[in-house]
Formats: structure tokens, sequence, C-alpha cells
């Protein structure tokens, strides 16, 4: 009876690819209002991540709104009734990313973020 599910990551994409990036299914068995919200929840999270040290993923969606949409993901595929994203903090093949993800500083304003915008999501459901 969750209310939402936010899955934690770091990607290994190639060296030069770096930011966070936000994952959601366009293929949920909840159907379209899952999915729906799920892309609020997606911009709800990334908007609050604006603010952390990590920038925006270079190689995934926009830097407005780095949210990339992917249908192989079965943990998400399969919610029926809570929305659900991957967060990809990073990319641990970049030497910039996996120098800020290993600062303390860096890995709480990313928990921050998370909060803050699973908060704000909630607060809109």
């Amino acid at each position: 009876h969750a209310d939402a599910l936010v899955a934690l990551h770091a990607d290994s994409d190639s060296e030069d690819k770096r930011g966070f990036h936000l994952i959601y299914s366009p293929e949920m068995h909840g159907g379209d209002a899952t999915q729906a919200a799920s892309v609020t929840l997606a911009t709800s999270v990334s908007d609050a991540l604006q603010r952390s040290p990590l920038p925006p993923a270079n190689y995934k969606g926009t830097p407005e709104l780095p949210i990339d949409p992917r249908t192989n993901i079965a943990a998400l595929n399969e919610l029926a009734t809570a929305p659900g994203i991957l967060v990809e903090v990073g990319n641990l093949n970049n030497p910039d990313d996996w120098t800020l993800l290993t600062r303390p500083r860096t890995r709480e304003a990313l928990a921050q973020g998370i909060a803050d915008g699973l908060t704000a999501y909630l607060g809109q459901s």
C-alpha cells in the first residue's frame, strides 16, 4: 500500500556522460494513470535535485527535465497502483561525478533533494 516507489542507483555509462537523471516506465501495469503519476513524481524529484552539486544528465532527457522513459526496468513495469521512478544519482565512470559522489555533503544533498521531491509530490496527490 505504498504511495510511491523510489529506487536509487548510480549509472555506469561512458566517462564523457555525467549527471543525474530519472527513469519511469511507459508500460506500467497500472496503465495511463500510474504512468502519468510517475512522470509527475519524476518531475518533482528532478526539480528538487537541480539544487544538488550534481548537474542534470547531459545524455538523458534535457537539462531542464532529465527524465528517461524505459520499458526494461521490471520493477517499474510491474507497478499497478503506485507511481514509481528509478533515480540515477550520477555516472560512476565520469571522474567529476565519481569525485562528487564520494563526498558526504553531495550524498546528503542528493538524499535531501530526493526527500524534498517526494514530499512535494505527496503534497500534490
